[in-house]
């Protein structure tokens, strides 16, 4: 059995697998990438300084969730040489205040400092090659891409001018109350505002052409929201668990998208897009709809019965997830009757 496990751990080295050291500042574990070091885990508390190298070899990375979750950690310094901040790397640490970025990285992921709301200070190089700060605002320099808006929480972003799109997951678990976005942002990414359950008023300029999917997902207590005449792409599910929104308007010169009720209708698809989760009782689907989209009623735990029409040929994946207690209606050999028996949803045939 020794024999076995020493010959493992020698493939594992061979091949560049997990190693760990220890420092002063805590116990570092890291996978070795040949030359190179991208640490996995770090125990410490307080401020925590990551070194250049552990056991020779160069710190380029940052893993995905290395600090997801800290709630001791209140400084962290990187060193010059680091490449790679991985998604969500510092996620969930809501006692993070201070860090910086070394001109050295090239690479943020999505989600990397999600859900920090204690973040008050980013140090960064105004000369930094690859990302820029702006009050309090980290971005992409390539394409304005907003990453973060920090130090606000409980209060207003406001987007600073010059931002052509808000980044996947760019306000993702901000305590932020409200956000204006300039008429320079063209662009919402996937999930850009997800989990600010604080988030009540957001002004959404006509400059804005696209909204990603699931752009609103879990914004607890955002009540209404405006959508200009120049969006023309509208990923689904953009509102699901949104239990306080009541109010969908968009504007009657916009070619593609209209409300109805609390449902967000593609015109020329003749599709549902998403519904609010604060949807009760009985849904009635519009005669004329041709499909309902992906997750467009995930979440809508209120809803107790949707009557479906025959003209709903395509109903797209977990569109009723999260709807324990929903039961649909329709009739005999609709699309609405084959979708739910392949995917365990209570119908019952109208007469």
């Amino acid at each position: 059995m020794k024999k076995c496990l020493s010959m493992i751990l020698a493939v594992l080295l061979l091949c560049g697998g997990i190693l760990s050291g220890s420092l002063a500042e805590g116990e570092f574990e890291y996978t070795a990438k040949g030359k190179n070091a991208e640490i996995t885990v770090i125990n410490g508390t307080g401020e925590i300084e990551v070194p250049a190298e552990l056991d020779g070899k160069k710190v380029t990375s940052i893993g995905m969730y290395v600090f997801n979750g800290n709630t001791t950690v209140k400084k962290v310094t990187l060193p010059e040489g680091l490449q790679k901040i991985e998604r969500s790397a510092f996620a969930n640490n809501d006692k993070l205040k201070e860090l910086n970025i070394p001109d050295s990285v090239t690479s943020i992921g999505n989600g990397a400092f999600s859900s920090c709301s204690a973040l008050e200070t980013v140090e960064i190089s105004p000369y930094h090659k690859t990302y820029g700060i702006c009050n309090k605002q980290l971005f992409l320099k390539k394409n304005m891409t907003l990453l973060r808006c920090y130090g606000n929480e409980n209060g207003t972003c406001e987007v600073f001018w010059g931002i052509k799109s808000i980044g996947e997951e760019a306000f993702n678990g901000s305590k932020v109350r409200a956000v204006i976005l300039p008429d320079s942002v063209t662009a919402i990414g996937a999930c850009a505002f997800i989990s600010c359950g604080n988030l009540k008023n957001i002004f959404i300029p006509d400059s804005v052409k696209s909204i990603g999917i699931q752009a609103f997902c879990f914004c607890e207590s955002l009540e209404s929201i405006s959508i200009p005449a120049g969006v023309i792409r509208i990923e689904p599910g953009i509102f699901n668990y949104c239990g306080k929104l009541t109010d969908i308007q968009v504007d009657p010169a916009n070619k593609k998208y209209e409300a109805q009720g609390m449902l967000l209708i593609d015109k020329t698809r003749k599709t549902v897009v998403s519904a609010t989760s604060a949807l009760k009782g009985t849904v009635e689907i519009p005669d004329g709809i041709k499909e309902i989209d992906n997750s467009a009623f995930q979440g809508c735990s209120d809803v107790k019965e949707m009557i479906i029409p025959d003209s709903v040929k395509k109903i797209g994946v977990g569109a009723f997830s999260n709807c324990p207690t929903l039961v649909v209606k329709g009739h005999a050999g609709s699309g609405a009757q084959k979708y739910c028996e392949q995917n365990n949803i209570r119908f019952e045939v109208i007469e």
